[in-house]
């Protein structure tokens, strides 16, 4: 490589293989962070899913144990309707959250230290 200086080749190797070690090591909590994530949103529906309760089509004069039993299951059009709809909402509580996350930094940042009620005079800025 560079035959004059064998030590600048040994630091840009050890430092090309660090970055990739680096990389990868990345790239694999990432997508554990992935599967974590997915793996609750998958548990959040289920939930959902188990907690739902589909009124019945016809009036309550009107229906019979029958028919009241058949209108709570879900069609399969509208359970990915339901499904795109929980997952808005799901999206959106997150987004909710990260940005009063994102707030409450700001303030905390934009504050200023408390002084302890001691205000320093005008003389020791002076000085």
């Amino acid at each position: 490589m560079i035959p004059h200086r064998p030590a600048l080749t040994q630091v840009i190797l050890v430092a090309c293989v660090a970055l990739g070690v680096a990389l990868g090591c990345g790239m694999a909590v990432s997508c554990g962070i992935y599967r974590l994530v997915q793996r609750e949103e998958r548990r959040q529906l289920a939930l959902l899913y188990r907690n739902i309760k589909i009124p019945p089509f016809e009036d309550e004069d009107e229906a019979s144990d029958d028919g009241s039993r058949e209108s709570t299951y879900l069609l399969p059009e509208n359970e990915k309707e339901l499904e795109k709809f929980i997952h808005s909402v799901i999206r959106s509580k997150r987004r909710k959250h990260m940005d009063s996350k994102r707030i409450k930094r700001k303030a905390l940042l934009t504050q200023e230290p408390p002084t302890d009620g001691v205000q320093p005079s005008a003389e020791a800025w002076a000085s």
